[in-house]
């Protein structure tokens, strides 16, 4: 009995190992995973699915495109996000420098309606600043979401396409 076990046992390594998988870690290493050395054969596959086999290397190969969409996608949302964290960063220095620099004129000023005429003013600049800095900062997530979302969608045509040239093959 223990010899049956062991010839599983030896059979799920070597297979687990075949298909990438590091059988002490059960860790998937997917350098080393090649879909050529899947013989389904091998586990009664072909037998079960008749000529119905679903082919592992087309199924894989459209998983790792899937993947490389969703990486591609990722990095444009990335970029996005560091865009508009670089911005704001400038915007905060830069606000803190005109705000020191006010204050440093208001305290300077002797008159306090020529003072408070310029706080008004500055307010106002610093109030349309904000808004047309937002908008640009918004325009940026929208690119940037726009630009990952037309990878997904235009991954998923393909695979449609994938799909349907596929069927047709068999049909």
């Amino acid at each position: 009995m223990a010899d049956i076990f062991d010839q599983l046992i030896k059979a799920q390594t070597e297979f687990a190992q075949r298909l990438g998988f590091d059988p002490k870690g059960f860790g998937f290493d997917a350098a080393r995973f090649d879909p050529s050395k899947f013989d389904a054969g091998k586990f009664g596959m072909d037998q079960a699915f008749g000529q119905g086999m679903p082919r592992f290397d087309l199924v894989l190969a459209q998983h790792q495109k899937n993947v490389g969409a969703f990486l591609k996608a990722q990095a444009a949302m990335v970029d996005g996000a560091q865009t508009v964290f670089q911005r704001q960063l400038a915007l905060f220095q830069q606000t803190i420098t005109e705000a020191t620099t006010l204050m440093q004129n208001l305290l300077a000023e002797k008159d306090s309606r020529a003072g408070i005429e310029k706080q008004v003013d500055a307010s106002k600049q610093a109030f349309e600043k904000i808004i047309a800095e937002a908008q640009d900062l918004g325009n940026v997530v929208t690119k940037s979401q726009s630009e990952a979302f037309q990878l997904l969608n235009a991954r998923a045509l393909e695979q449609i396409e994938e799909i349907k040239s596929a069927y047709e093959k068999t049909a």
